[in-house]
């Protein structure tokens, strides 16, 4: 009988190998574009901002 601690892990448990190498590839993306994203957007806030009417 499993205990409630462990029910919540049982399903991770019976991931494959594939199955764990493909989650793992996944975050490691997810994380990845996150902080790509990021210091694009450090980037974008660091320039100065132009002025669209400059010859009105």
């Amino acid at each position: 009988m499993l205990t409630p601690a462990l029910a919540l892990t049982a399903p991770a448990l019976t991931l494959t190998a594939p199955a764990l190498t493909f989650v793992f590839l996944c975050v490691v993306v997810g994380l990845g574009a996150a902080f790509v994203w990021l210091f694009w957007e450090i980037e974008q806030m660091s320039k100065p901002q132009r002025d669209g009417d400059r010859f009105n």
